[in-house]
């Protein structure tokens, strides 16, 4: 039994409208499963190292168990884009698949709560202690935009509580080629959302108070969710669409990057350091 489950391909029936950002400024379409979804496009790279970061990201977020979007591998036809969209969606950019994050209902981002609400409550957070986990994925994956000021990051309520969910990993394995990525740990401390009050909040109240050694726990934590995507990371290279350009040296690039035995010390440390 696989724990990657198999990409689903679908095609985009219809474009709702365009969602201005200062990165990809992503469509929302409705797709044939009847389901809308965030697409993002290649822009006509290949490789587009944004798009490659987001289909593995997902399913590297799916091994550490932590939640993030159903996505799809989306195709839209050029012909049905609207003619009133940003230069981001020239009609030859859609020939070429596209990235697409399914819609999550009753959600908003966390950045957008904080500055409308002031602080979250910890208490109405089910699941806290995932964004302490992030943040050492972040580190680990070199995530240079899930940051205090752009965290990236939903909160999705269909209770009285909040689940955090991770979002828009596009800006993962510092922003470029698998075969230049240094074996070391770059200084990305406040770009890391740990450096934020509600992470230093949640590692006051949910590790340091706790009676038990919190570091050794999420040491271990750490070294099973590398395990595990170890095992699996020929399936999730499987399930990256062939026509993005994921070719064998880049997926032998990026494979030696994460599951180097000395950087990946290196990564638990820096993330205690950031604690």
């Amino acid at each position: 039994m696989t724990l990657i489950e198999p990409l689903k391909y679908l095609e985009a029936i219809s474009v709702i409208k365009e969602v201005p950002t200062e990165g990809h400024s992503p469509l929302i379409v409705i797709a044939d499963d009847y389901c809308q979804y965030y697409i993002k496009n290649t822009r006509n790279k290949k490789p587009d190292y944004n798009i490659l970061n987001e289909f593995l990201c997902h399913y590297l977020l799916r091994l550490w168990q932590i939640p993030t979007p159903d996505i799809a591998a989306i195709r839209l036809v050029p012909e049905r884009l609207p003619n009133n969209l940003s230069h981001w969606h020239k009609k030859h950019f859609y020939d070429t698949i596209t990235f697409g994050s399914k819609r999550v209902a009753n959600s908003f981002e966390l950045n957008m709560f904080v500055e409308t609400q002031g602080k979250i409550e910890l208490r109405k957070i089910a699941n806290p202690e995932i964004l302490v986990k992030l943040g050492l994925f972040d580190i680990w994956v070199e995530n240079t935009d899930r940051k205090p000021t752009n965290s990236n990051i939903l909160l999705v309520s269909d209770t009285k509580l909040f689940e955090i969910m991770a979002i828009d990993n596009a800006f993962t394995f510092d922003s470029q080629s698998y075969r230049n990525l240094y074996m070391g740990i770059t200084n990305t401390y406040d770009q890391n959302i740990l450096n934020t009050d509600l992470a230093k909040s949640i590692i006051d109240i949910y590790y340091k108070k706790q009676d038990w050694s919190w570091t050794d726990s999420l040491k271990e934590y750490f070294y099973i969710c590398i395990g595990s995507c170890q095992q699996f990371f020929n399936e999730i290279v499987n399930n990256v669409p062939q026509e993005l350009g994921f070719t064998a040296d880049l997926h032998e690039a990026l494979k030696n990057f994460l599951f180097n035995e000395e950087r990946n010390k290196q990564v638990f440390d820096e993330f205690l350091t950031r604690l």
